[in-house]
């Protein structure tokens, strides 16, 4: 019974210890109000803001000009000569209570066999073409148009699809099935009232001098 167990237990560390391909690392990339772009941590962690439940993204009023923008994304995966890596997508879509909408895919290209630095600024193992970096930088989808007033939630998750000898798969990026989400808060428009007032004020003022 005891060799049974080594045996299987010595089969179960040969399959993990070959797996053929996999994510390793995960970003994203939002731009607020047309500022400067910021990378965030998803599966990876690093000395970037984390992009994690529970995280604010801030406060936007869209008739203001506020936009907040998916700016870019990256997936670092590793993969073995059984795998060949087919592509990797950032896919995201708005929740607002318990209403979600559909799954907006963003294509991201390859970019580059490992030596390669990630997004957090890391070097990649270097040595035999393993790791490769797919990203897309410059995306303007901006979350803000067409939104009501309330608490948003953004929820993400990544893939990249592969092929093998007789198959074929799809990697995740993907919180163990939960996604990751961040929030954010839509104010509304300035009040029929705040506008009213605003416009009686010359008057007031008139009024007073008089």
């Amino acid at each position: 019974m005891k060799r049974v167990c080594l045996i299987i237990a010595s089969l179960t560390l040969a399959n993990a210890a070959f797996a053929a391909s996999g994510i390793w690392g995960s970003f994203i990339q939002l731009t607020t109000n047309a500022a400067t772009p910021q990378w965030y941590d998803v599966q990876y962690s690093s000395a970037l803001p984390n992009f994690t439940n529970g995280v604010n993204l801030g406060t936007y009023n869209p008739a203001l000009g506020n936009t907040l923008v998916i700016s870019g994304g990256e997936v670092d995966i590793f993969k073995n000569g059984t795998d060949n890596v087919t592509g990797a997508n950032l896919n995201w879509r708005l929740i607002i209570g318990t209403t979600t909408g559909a799954f907006t895919k963003v294509t991201l290209g390859f970019t580059l066999n490992e030596p390669f630095n990630n997004a957090a600024g890391d070097a990649a193992a270097v040595g035999g073409s393993f790791d490769q970096k797919w990203a897309q930088i410059a995306t303007t989808t901006n979350l803000l148009v067409g939104l009501l007033p309330g608490t948003y939630k953004l929820d993400i998750y990544f893939d990249s699809p592969f092929v093998f000898t007789g198959g074929s798969g799809t990697n995740y990026s993907n919180n163990g099935g939960a996604n990751y989400q961040a929030s954010f808060v839509v104010v509304p428009e300035p009040s029929t009232f705040l506008l009213v007032s605003l416009a009686l004020v010359p008057f007031y003022l008139r009024c007073r001098r008089k």
